[in-house]
């Protein structure tokens, strides 16, 4: 690995709520720390990000089938198109708790591309056993901190992570996040 590559910037994809009032502060200290972040809030320059309320004022009213049109709206298409650009660049994915359907189907993209994806708990969560899919589940601001710096000068020249997960050569998962999970073997399958 050049040089070069350990010391570019991890692009890190932050899935959360709007009504999330973490978020943009966990943007902030990202950024502030070095990382070069997406807010889908803020995804381009004079773009506020994606509002139902564009496609129509009356979208809390929908039914199923007025929201299955409402997904190939221009602006709907626009929004998708900028998120989910930003998700596949990623080299990391924060979850910022609480939040909801499309910060999680954000997360599970980012786990199931072979992203390491860090959990940050808000500390008043319904328990979740899926979350057992990252090794990387925070209680603080400084916990993401610490997960990211040992993953930085990592980045794997394919894009692609091992198991999601950032060893570095290490093979421990960082200290912040650590969980007593190792699955493999536990399971049974048919044999067959």
């Amino acid at each position: 690995m050049g040089k070069q590559e350990r010391e570019r910037q991890l692009k890190i994809y932050v899935a959360s709520s709007w009504r999330n009032s973490r978020q943009q502060e966990v943007v902030q200290l990202l950024r502030d720390h070095g990382y070069q972040v997406y807010d889908f809030k803020n995804p381009m320059p004079g773009n506020h990000g994606f509002h139902w309320s564009e496609i129509s004022p009356e979208w809390k009213n929908w039914g199923a089938a007025e929201f299955r049109e409402a997904l190939g709206h221009p602006v709907a298409e626009m929004g998708f198109a900028l998120d989910m650009a930003a998700l596949r660049e990623c080299d990391v994915c924060v979850l910022v708790l609480p939040c909801g359907r499309s910060a999680h189907l954000e997360a599970g993209y980012a786990l199931g591309a072979g992203k390491p994806t860090i959990i940050l708990l808000s500390g008043r969560d319904e328990p979740e056993l899926m979350y057992k899919m990252t090794p990387y589940i925070c209680t603080s601001q400084e916990e993401v901190l610490s997960c990211l710096e040992q993953m930085r000068g990592c980045i794997p020249s394919s894009g692609r992570w091992t198991n999601g997960r950032a060893a570095c050569g290490r093979s421990e998962t960082p200290a912040p996040a650590r969980q007593a999970s190792n699955v493999e073997g536990l399971v049974e399958t048919p044999e067959g």
